[in-house]
């Protein structure tokens, strides 16, 4: 799975959006719960403005793990969603 991550990355760098959020869509269904996806996808997400999707997806990573990235990029999120209360109580 990492092989795929790592290409879903290279995918968003080239430009190329469309075919990393189907990539990204396919991992996620096929392992919903691996922190790693979630927190990346949730990245993924940030980096093409769909907050309201990268705030549900790392949530649900700071569920499985916590941490400061994690937490900081959720926090982010939020504050790009205007959630300024949200954002400040992460």
């Amino acid at each position: 799975m990492i092989d795929e991550i790592k290409r879903a990355i290279e995918l968003t760098q080239d430009s190329k959006f469309k075919e990393a959020e189907e990539l990204y869509n396919r991992l996620l269904k096929q392992e919903p719960n691996d922190g790693v996806l979630l927190s990346t996808a949730g990245l993924f997400y940030i980096s093409i403005r769909n907050y309201d999707k990268a705030v549900d997806l790392l949530r649900k990573a700071c569920n499985i793990n916590e941490t400061f990235g994690r937490v900081a990029s959720l926090g982010f999120a939020e504050y790009e969603r205007r959630n300024f209360q949200e954002s400040a109580e992460i």
